[in-house]
C-alpha cells in the first residue's frame, strides 16, 4: 500500500507539472475555439484586443496575425508592423470587430474652446461646418445607415452629423461631434470640419471687435498724457 501510494503520488505531482507547463498552450487552444465557434472574426476584419489593434491577416491554432494599425485619429493605414497575438488574449479580454474601411460607421470627436464664446453660436457653427462637409456622401450614408438598423436590429448613432455642449473640469466649452462617415474617409473629413469651424470662429471674432470710441487710440493719449502733463494754473 505504501508503494502504490507513492506511485500514485508520483503520478499526480507529474499531472500537475503537465498542466502548469501547458496551461498557456491549452488556453490559446480554448481561444481558437472560442473564435471559431463563436465566430468572433475572419481574415480581412479589423480588430482590437489588449489595446493592440490591427488587420487580421492570418490566423491559426495557438496565434493569431494582425497587421498594426495606428490608432482612429491618425488614420487607418497599416504601420507595416505585424503583431503575433496568442488565442489567449481571446479568453482573458474583450475583442472589438470594427467596420471595414469601405463601411460607414459613426465617427466621434471632440473640440475645446480655451477663450469664451456664445455656446449657441459655436454649436450652430459646428453644425453646420458638420452638415456641409457630409452632404456630398449623404444620400449613400443613409441607404446604408437604414440597411445596417434592419440588419442588426439595433439603432445606432447617424445618419449625418450630430453636435452636443459639454465642459470640461475647469469650465471651458467643449462641442462633442458625431459624423457618419466611411471609415478610411474619417480622419479627413474630420480636419475638414475642423477647419470650417475654427476658420468660421476666427472671422467671428474678427467681425465682433469694435474699433475705438470717435477712432480715437486711447492708449496713445494716455501714454502721451503722461509724458506731457498738463501745466496747472495758479490761483489768481
Amino acid at each position: 500500500m505504501n508503494q502504490i501510494q507513492s506511485v500514485m503520488l508520483s503520478l499526480t505531482a507529474v499531472m500537475v507539472a503537465l498542466v502548469v507547463a501547458t496551461k498557456e498552450l491549452i488556453m490559446c487552444v480554448a481561444g481558437a475555439a472560442l473564435r471559431i465557434g463563436g465566430h468572433l472574426f475572419k481574415v480581412g476584419d479589423r480588430i482590437e484586443v489588449e489595446g493592440l489593434r490591427g488587420e487580421v491577416i492570418d490566423h491559426g491554432l495557438f496565434s493569431t496575425t494582425v497587421m498594426e494599425v495606428p490608432p482612429t485619429n491618425l488614420g487607418h493605414r497599416g504601420t507595416g508592423r505585424m503583431l503575433m497575438l496568442p488565442n489567449s488574449l481571446f479568453l482573458t479580454g474583450s475583442v472589438r470587430v470594427e467596420a471595414q474601411p469601405r463601411q460607414f460607421a459613426p465617427h466621434r470627436f471632440t473640440v475645446t474652446l480655451e477663450e469664451p464664446f456664445p455656446a449657441a453660436e459655436a454649436m450652430r457653427r459646428m453644425q453646420a461646418a458638420a452638415d456641409a462637409v457630409l452632404a456630398e456622401d449623404l444620400d449613400r450614408a443613409t441607404r446604408f445607415h437604414r440597411l445596417t438598423a434592419v440588419k442588426h436590429g439595433i439603432e445606432i448613432s447617424g445618419p449625418g452629423a450630430e453636435v452636443t455642449l459639454g465642459t470640461t473640469d475647469f469650465g471651458k466649452l467643449q462641442l462633442h461631434v458625431m459624423i457618419y462617415c466611411l471609415v478610411q474617409d474619417a480622419r479627413e473629413l474630420e480636419q475638414a470640419v475642423l477647419l470650417d469651424f475654427l476658420s468660421a470662429i476666427e472671422a467671428a471674432k474678427t467681425v465682433n471687435e469694435e474699433p475705438p470710441a470717435h477712432g480715437l487710440d486711447w492708449t496713445a493719449i494716455a501714454r502721451q498724457l503722461a509724458a506731457n502733463p498738463p501745466e496747472r494754473q495758479s490761483a489768481a
